[in-house]
C-alpha cells in the first residue's frame, strides 16, 4: 500500500461489529521517505516517526517492559507503543489517537523552531 516495507499487526482485543460480520481492527506499518508510518486505517489515523527515532525506541523496548510515546505534530496524533508481559508472554500494544495542542505548547514550539 505504500513505502518500502510493510506489515500489519492486529489491535489487541479490539473488534468492531460491521453488519453481521466482526472486523478485527489492525495497524499497518510501513517505511516511506525516511519515516516509519503507523496507520489505523479503520479510524483514518496516522503517525509518522523518523526511522532513527523508531529504531532507537525499538532497540530499547525489545529488551524491557515499558512504553514510548511519539507526538506527530503534522498529523496531530499521539502514538503509544507499550511492551507488556502477561502470563509469561511478551507482546506489544499500539495505540494512535488524535491530539490538540494547547497554547503553551504552540508558544514553545514557535519559539523553538530553527531559523
Amino acid at each position: 500500500m505504500g513505502g518500502e516495507r510493510e506489515t500489519v499487526v492486529d489491535k489487541p482485543k479490539t473488534e468492531v461489529k460491521v453488519g453481521t460480520e466482526t472486523e478485527v481492527m489492525q495497524y499497518r506499518l510501513h517505511e516511506n521517505n525516511g519515516q516509519i508510518h503507523v496507520h489505523d486505517d479503520f479510524n483514518k489515523l496516522k503517525a509518522a516517526v523518523p526511522v532513527s527515532a523508531w529504531w532507537k525506541m525499538w532497540d530499547r523496548l525489545r529488551n524491557e517492559v515499558g512504553f514510548w510515546v511519539w507526538i506527530d505534530p503534522v498529523e496531530k496524533t499521539k502514538l503509544v507503543i507499550e511492551t507488556v508481559s502477561e502470563s509469561g508472554i511478551i507482546d506489544v500494544r499500539i495505540s494512535i489517537s488524535n491530539i490538540v495542542f494547547g497554547s503553551t505548547w504552540e508558544k514553545i514550539n514557535t519559539f523553538s523552531k530553527k531559523k
